[in-house]
């Protein structure tokens, strides 16, 4: 079998959802998913431009998972998840949109809870890698087992840990 970017997001998102996950939002390649596309941009520009559109989105009690995929370690990808890492006003851009259609929680007053925690990652095929802030998960390609590395900021935070990690 190869190591495609839709293999990938196949054989992660079966991972996130035996783990308790609920994918709710994604961008497959090729467009190859039933989910809803959603983006994360700042400012009022249409289009996509400058836009953040996750590969995968998931949800697990109060967190959220954002998760970039590609069929091989992508620097990019890392410095994709590093911008929405790092941006709260690109997180709200993203929570909102979920919220408006559906995808996540409103509090009484109708507006959109905070994640808790707000997280984002990258999937790949290959070897785990120690990144800055967002969790690292890699599929060993002969046995098809997910690795993971966490960042060592979250790494002693055990509510962090068993949300990812079986």
């Amino acid at each position: 079998m190869t190591n495609s970017e839709e293999s990938i997001f196949k054989y992660f998102r079966l991972e996130l959802e035996r783990l308790g996950w609920v994918v709710v939002a994604g961008q497959a390649a090729r467009g190859s998913t039933d989910l809803p596309v959603v983006q994360a941009r700042i400012g009022s520009s249409r289009g996509s431009t400058g836009a953040i559109k996750p590969d995968l989105i998931a949800t697990r009690a109060d967190a959220l998972l954002v998760v970039e995929i590609k069929p091989g370690y992508s620097s990019s990808d890392v410095e994709k998840c590093s911008r929405l890492a790092n941006s709260q006003p690109l997180q709200k851009s993203l929570i909102s949109e979920l919220a408006d259609r559906n995808l996540w929680q409103l509090n009484l007053q109708g507006n959109p809870i905070a994640p808790n925690p707000f997280l984002t990652a990258i999937a790949y095929a290959g070897l785990p890698q120690q990144l800055n802030v967002s969790a690292c998960f890699a599929m060993n390609n002969r046995t098809r087992i997910w690795h993971s590395k966490l960042p060592l900021s979250l790494k002693n935070i055990t509510a962090i840990s068993s949300l990812l990690l079986p």
